[in-house]
């Protein structure tokens, strides 16, 4: 049934929100997964520098904290970018979201290999790192594409 003011009718109104839904899931997936793909490749250059190139005791921990903290940041940047460029409506709040799940999975894959890095530190930066990602990937879209309601 068609009314004068709401012309999609209700399989096109169910066909609608179960494509925001889908949107929403399929690049909040996504984006964790690019970040535990960022995290695995981390913790190997870790594994490598660790024992290849430095032998020295502090310079590995110097090297190591490096990681850490290139890991977060790359990590909760490419969450944030992928998010913020796919998402219609409210990419920071799924990005942010999304950087809650990839780091307690992250910090359950550091658990299983023997990984030392705290689960806040983990959370905080690449949250930081992600909602600022996302806000301005979503803020380089055209306004059609943004959501919510254009200027008038």
């Amino acid at each position: 049934m068609t009314t004068q003011n709401d012309p999609l009718n209700l399989y096109d109104r169910v066909s609608l929100r179960t494509w925001r839904l889908m949107n929403i899931a399929t690049w909040v997936l996504a984006g964790i997964a690019a970040k535990l793909v960022v995290h695995v490749v981390m913790g190997n250059i870790d594994t490598i520098v660790r024992e290849g190139i430095y032998r020295g005791y502090s310079a590995n921990d110097v090297a190591h904290g490096w990681l850490v903290v290139a890991d977060w940041v790359i990590g909760g940047a490419v969450l944030g970018t992928l998010i913020g460029r796919r998402v219609f409506r409210s990419a920071p709040a799924y990005a942010g979201i999304a950087v809650v799940l990839a780091s307690v999975f992250g910090f359950r894959i550091g658990e299983w290999t023997g990984s030392s890095v705290s689960l806040p530190g983990s959370i905080i930066v690449p949250i930081v790192v992600a909602l600022a990602a996302a806000v301005r990937a979503e803020r380089r879209r055209p306004q059609a594409l943004r959501g919510g309601r254009a200027a008038q």
